[in-house]
């Protein structure tokens, strides 16, 4: 006789047993198609190796509690919350062009063989200069790439 399967049937959203209810936290956590409506933070393409203008080589610890206090209110909002945050007349959370980054940082991307991931990248606004750069491939979850405390990836003065 055929052994049956034996493990529970699971709900394909919350990848959870059925019956189980989600934490009330964490209603709201998925749209209807799959999606993420509050961000997610996900440091497994994070370049650890980069030792240039920006990179994690260059989070201070005041740095590094500022930026996870951030991350914090950022996962508490929707991600249409976090893109109509304007600070100074600009929007302070945004997709940006590869294109438009500096040359060493489209580099990089080829060199970490990212430069397929897509032709925007998104970037939280820390402060006035500092930036938290990564993806969001359009389900919600950001991919942290790299700290950039002197805005060097995206330059708007003039070098």
């Amino acid at each position: 006789m055929p052994q049956r399967d034996r493990r529970p049937k699971t709900d394909k959203r919350f990848n959870e047993p059925l019956g189980l209810q989600q934490p009330k936290a964490l209603a709201g956590l998925l749209a209807d198609d799959g999606r993420h409506n509050l961000p997610l933070f996900s440091f497994v393409l994070m370049d650890r190796a980069y030792s240039g203008n920006w990179g994690w080589h260059l989070l201070t610890q005041a740095d590094a509690l500022r930026l996870l206090n951030l991350m914090c209110e950022m996962a508490r909002l929707t991600w249409r919350e976090i893109r109509d945050q304007v600070a100074g007349g600009h929007r302070r959370h945004h997709h940006q062009s590869v294109q438009t980054i500096c040359r060493e940082a489209q580099y990089r991307l080829t060199e970490l063989h990212l430069d397929d991931l897509g032709d925007q990248m998104f970037r939280f606004r820390l402060d006035g200069t500092g930036r938290l750069w990564g993806f969001e491939l359009g389900d919600g979850i950001f991919h942290a790439l790299w700290w950039d405390p002197d805005h060097e990836v995206y330059p708007t003065e003039p070098g």
